[in-house]
This record gives structure tokens, C-alpha cells and sequence, in this order.
């Protein structure tokens, strides 16, 4: 629950301020607070200013301080140590406000919230806790506005703020005297009849504030040594890091050259394959229609052969008839039916010796198609592995650039 999340249905009475022997003491404006207040001070972190402060000026330890409502916030009224429990204190501050004003840890703020409930809600340490339960224990128990104690806004996982509320009263008082034997010299104080503490001279007070920031600056300046050492280590891991990618980077470029290249030639075998896969489909065509001519000269000279035997069968019988017959085969009929015969005889011889001529020269042709055919086969087969030789290359290039590029990621951290 933050600090503005108020009932506004309610009306916040602001508890009395409890000033020590001092009643002349007022509530101050916030926006009137001088930039060097305790107030401010502690607003901005401002430890070891905060208690230089009150060596000076005790009293603002018990000084309240209220703002009025800003954009629908409601107002507020508390005390410095109010405001320095919301910012996780160190324990020498809330030691020093303790002993400048006893009686803060007891007041209520405009929430009716002591300084143990804005511990418990900001965080504050388990040691802070002690410090403040050993100062006023009872306050464990008291409800704010909101009708929550401190230990109802205790984080469930928070153990050591559990465990600093399940202690007992003399429990806390020893715990919290071994937290007040390692704080600084700050926190050793005396008290005037008043109440106050008396502070020590301004020049030792001077010293020992010098002396703690002086500490304080050289383990600063270590720190920024060190700091410097490893942003240097860190740049010089960087440069080589960055070259480490360029190199990889101009790899990766050629690659990605190559692989173009590889492209190209790939589409350039392809339209070769297309090419002489439609010349082999025409040699194929013109094979089929010469194996169909050849076949249809087979068939005619089958036929001539047929003609030519009858013929010589039919001359051998006119020849031997004539032979018997003598004379009377010498008739002009005869010998004019002879020479027609022997003229047919003649065509047909030539006819045949023409055909076998055509047909040589087409088995001949029909040969060299095969051979040609074949060889386009042939090479069609080595465009193909080709093709495919070069299709595998590009896949596993691709596939070796994806590794890579996903190891590169993986070890940028990205």
C-alpha cells in the first residue's frame, strides 16, 4: 500500500506534535523547507549530510513538516524520521534522529502511522526493524488509518522481518545493542537536562565528517579503478569481437557470392537441359517415321521379290517350252511375250536393286539416329546429375549458412 492510497471518506485528524521541552517548535510547510534541511536531505539520500545536520540543529529532528493536497493527492503531515524509514535508511541516521528526538518513534503521522509501519511497507532492513521495536516495541501492534498494523503489511517471504516481530521485548534489546556497537561514531551521544543531545565541538564534528568522507572518496576512486580496468578489458574483448564478425561477415558475403554464381549456373544448365530435351524429342520423331518407311520399303520389296520369282519361273517355263516345242516357239508372239517378260524381269531387278539401295540408306540413317539419340541421352543423363549436383550444393550451402548464422546468434548472446 503506497503512501497517497487514503480514504478520503474519513477525516484524518493530525496527531499533536510532541516537541521535547520545547513548545515553540511548529509545523513548517514543505514548501517552505530550505534546500539544506534535515527534511530535504533526507529526501534526497543525503545520509552523512542528514546527521552533519543535526550536529547543529537537533531540534528539526522534531520539527513536522506538512503538504496539502497536489493533483486529487491528499496531503500529509509527518516527521523527518517518518521520511526516512519510506527510504531504507542506514542505520546510523535512524540511530542519530532516535537520540536528537526519543519520542518520534512513538508519533503518529497524518495516516496515524509511526515509523515502524513505513519501515515495514518501504523495506527497510531487519536491522532498522530492531532498532525501532527495541525503541518503542508496543509498536508492533498499533493500527494505522487503514486499520493495519505493522505486521499485517509484512511480506509473506520476508523471513528476517518475521523473525525480528516473533522476538521478544528483551530479545530485541539484545540484538539491537550489538547493531549499536558497529555504528559510527555518529551514534555515540550525550543529553543535556533538556533532553537533547549535546553535540560535540563543530571542528571535531568537521574532522570526522572529512575523515569518514575522505574514506569514503578513496573507496570510490578504487571503485572507479576498477570500473575503468574492466570497461578498458571490455572495450579491448569488444574490438576483437568486432573483427572476429567482420571476417565472419565478409565469409558470409562470398559465400553468398558463390552461392549467386551457383544460381546463375544452375538456370543455365537448366534451359540447356530444356534445350536438348527438345531435340531429342524431335530425333526421336524423325526415328519413328523412318523406322515407318523403312518397314513400308520391307513390305515392297518382300513384294518385288515374290514378283521377280514368279517371273524367272515363268521365263524358265517359256524357255524350256520353247525348247521343246522348236520352231514353232520362234513365232513373233512368242519372242515379243518373251522380251516383255524379260523387260519386266529387268524393271524389277532394278526396282529391287533400288530398294535395297534406299533401305541400306536408311538402316544406315536409322544407325546414326540411334547413335545420336544415345548421345543425347547421354548427355541429357550428365545435364541431370549436373542439375541435381549442383541443386545439393546450394541446399547444404544454405543449410551450413543457417548453422552458422544460428551459432553466431547463440554466441553474441542475442
Amino acid at each position: 500500500m503506497t503512501l497517497y492510497q487514503h480514504n478520503t471518506t474519513k477525516n484524518v485528524a493530525f496527531s499533536s506534535p510532541v516537541c521535547v521541552n520545547d513548545p515553540m517548535i511548529q509545523d513548517i510547510r514543505y514548501d517552505e523547507l530550505s534546500p539544506n534541511s534535515l527534511f530535504r536531505l533526507i529526501e534526497d539520500f543525503q545520509w552523512k549530510k542528514s546527521q552533519y545536520r543535526l550536529q547543529e540543529n537537533q531540534q528539526e529532528a522534531s520539527q513536522w513538516v506538512t503538504k496539502d493536497e497536489v493533483d486529487n493527492r491528499p496531503g500529509w503531515r509527518r516527521l523527518p524520521i517518518h521520511e526516512t524509514c519510506i527510504r531504507k535508511p542506514s542505520q546510523d541516521v535512524v540511530l542519530v534522529l532516535m537520540d536528537s528526538y526519543p519520542g518520534g518513534v512513538h508519533q503518529l503521522d497524518s495516516y496515524e502511522r509511526t515509523p515502524l509501519h513505513y519501515a515495514v511497507i518501504h523495506g527497510a532492513s531487519a536491522d532498522i526493524i530492531c532498532l525501532l521495536l527495541e525503541a518503542f516495541y508496543d509498536a508492533r501492534d498499533v493500527k494505522d488509518f487503514f486499520d493495519k498494523s505493522p505486521k499485517d503489511y509484512i511480506k509473506p517471504d520476508d523471513n528476517e522481518i518475521n523473525d525480528a516481530f516473533t522476538q521478544t521485548k528483551r530479545q530485541v534489546a539484545l540484538n539491537s545493542g550489538k547493531i549499536k556497537a558497529g555504528i559510527s561514531h555518529f551514534a555515540v551521544v550525550n543529553y543535556n537536562d533538556y533532553g537533547y543531545r549535546t553535540p560535540p565541538s563543530k571542528s571535531r564534528a568537521m574532522e570526522a565528517l572529512l575523515e569518514e568522507e575522505l574514506a569514503q572518496a578513496r573507496i570510490e576512486s578504487d571503485v572507479a579503478y576498477s570500473e575503468r580496468d574492466i570497461l578498458m578489458a571490455d572495450k579491448d574483448d569488444m574490438r576483437a569481437r568486432i573483427s572476429e564478425l567482420e571476417e565472419k561477415l565478409k565469409k558470409k558475403e562470398e559465400e553468398i557470392v558463390k552461392m549467386a554464381d551457383l544460381g546463375e549456373r544452375n538456370r543455365a544448365l537448366n534451359q540447356l537441359l530444356g534445350k536438348y530435351e527438345k531435340k531429342n524429342k524431335s530425333l526421336v520423331e524423325v526415328k519413328d517415321e523412318k523406322d515407318t518407311r523403312i518397314d513400308n520399303l520391307s513390305k515392297e520389296k518382300d513384294k518385288l521379290k515374290t514378283t521377280i520369282s514368279a517371273l524367272s519361273e515363268k521365263l524358265t517355263e517359256m524357255t524350256e517350252k520353247n525348247e521343246v516345242e522348236g520352231d514353232s516357239c520362234n513365232s513373233k508372239d512368242t519372242k515379243a511375250h518373251v522380251a516383255t517378260l524379260e523387260d519386266e524381269l529387268a524393271a524389277s531387278v532394278k526396282a529391287r536393286d533400288v530398294l535395297v539401295i534406299e533401305v541400306s540408306l536408311l538402316t544406315s540413317s536409322q544407325t546414326i539416329s540411334n547413335e545420336r539419340i544415345k548421345a543425347l541421352e547421354e548427355m541429357v543423363n550428365k545435364l541431370e546429375m549436373g542439375y541435381f549436383a549442383v541443386t545439393d550444393q546450394l541446399v547444404e550451402r544454405t543449410r551450413m549458412m543457417h548453422q552458422q548464422s544460428f551459432r553466431g546468434i547463440e554466441g553474441n548472446g542475442l
